[in-house]
């Protein structure tokens, strides 16, 4: 054990040893020695437990009668494992068994908190001898249940993401770490590799890499900018040789609590369609742009003209009939920066 369960069962020791050594220890020493220990014990956050071989309970800190809803002298003589579920007990019998012989690992189990709840923790002990008799355990754990939630919740998220994924007719696959991490079926009919194969290989034995580097760099430009990346024309090389095209779109997620890059390929050679309405969409988005920019270009002219017919009308020699002329030529440009407007938002 380390950090703070290191200290606490270096201190337990210590308390250990001074009982149970054959010298004649001073009393008052002695007394103050275990009080100071069980005070440091007593101000530990995790939970403190101390148990004899016989799996009775001998000492609990407060934080451990805090997360049981107890007092120490309703715990002390109980059962160890009189809240723990049912069906953890000889997983933790066989951990405990263990620690006789200095293995020392963290332990998962589910205990019932006052509630009624089922709750996590995590557990790291020690046995604790006198000479070659076994005298103790001290076990010190902590509660992880929001942990718990957070893997059971990302589980299932990536056992729905992949029932998604298998559902779909276009080829998806997930990389990560400069591997391919996941393909699914539709993926492995359109390149005809085996699952095996794929995650043997580099995405660059398959595609271009230029068009690889280009959708690197185009993925972490589109997620800083919270954009969503276009689909990208890639040609793929299947097991047999033949290449694949196809309108790529991938964006950033999280796989297994890490980054990753999941990408969507669509297959063109057998679905020409898809790549029309594809051109298509990129045409329509090359004419908002264009229209855009126009449009400003002109909102910035008519705005000009607006400034000039306010400064006319602001003349004190101007006759009546120049002025209903000045103030309808005004409506006008202000119709005609609506439209502008219009544009932009196109």
């Amino acid at each position: 054990m380390e950090n703070k369960n290191g200290l606490v069962s270096r201190d337990f020791e210590k308390i250990s040893a001074n009982r149970c050594s054959s010298a004649e220890p001073n009393a008052e020493d002695m007394k103050f020695n275990e009080s100071r220990y069980r005070a440091i014990i007593e101000n530990q956050l995790e939970l403190v437990i101390i148990f004899l071989p016989d799996f009775k309970i001998s000492f609990v800190n407060e934080a451990m009668c805090q997360y049981f809803g107890s007092t120490p002298a309703e715990m002390l003589g109980k059962n160890l494992f009189h809240s723990v579920v049912e069906e953890d007990i000889d997983f933790l019998i066989s951990a405990i068994r263990n620690l006789v012989f200095g293995i020392q690992n963290k332990t998962e189990s589910r205990v019932i908190n006052p509630k009624g709840e089922v709750c996590w923790t995590e557990w790291s002990g020690k046995a604790i001898f006198d000479g070659n008799r076994l005298l103790e355990y001290l076990v010190v754990g902590r509660d992880i249940t929001d942990r718990k939630k957070m893997e059971d919740a990302l589980i299932r998220s990536e056992a729905n993401f992949r029932k998604l994924a298998e559902a779909l007719p276009v080829a998806v696959f997930v990389y990560q770490d400069a591997s391919i991490r996941y393909v699914n079926s539709a993926f492995l009919d359109l390149t005809k590799y085996s699952n095996e194969e794929i995650m043997e290989y580099e995405p660059c034995d398959m595609l271009d890499q230029l068009d690889f580097d280009e959708i690197i760099r185009a993925t972490s430009i589109a997620r800083q900018n919270q954009e969503v990346i276009s689909p990208y024309k890639v040609r793929l090389v299947s097991k047999d040789g033949e290449d694949i095209w196809g309108y790529l779109s991938a964006d950033i997620i999280d796989y297994e609590g890490r980054p990753a890059i999941v990408g969507v390929i669509m297959d063109i050679d057998n679905n020409p369609r898809i790549e029309e309405k594809i051109l298509k969409v990129s045409k329509l988005e090359s004419l908002g742009l264009l229209a855009g920019g126009i449009a400003h270009d002109f909102n910035n002219i008519l705005t000009v003209i607006a400034g000039n017919i306010s400064i006319a009308k602001m003349r004190h020699h101007i006759c009546d009939d120049a002025l209903e002329m000045l103030e309808e030529a005004e409506k006008a440009t202000f119709q005609a920066c609506a439209l502008t407007q219009q544009l932009l938002t196109f």
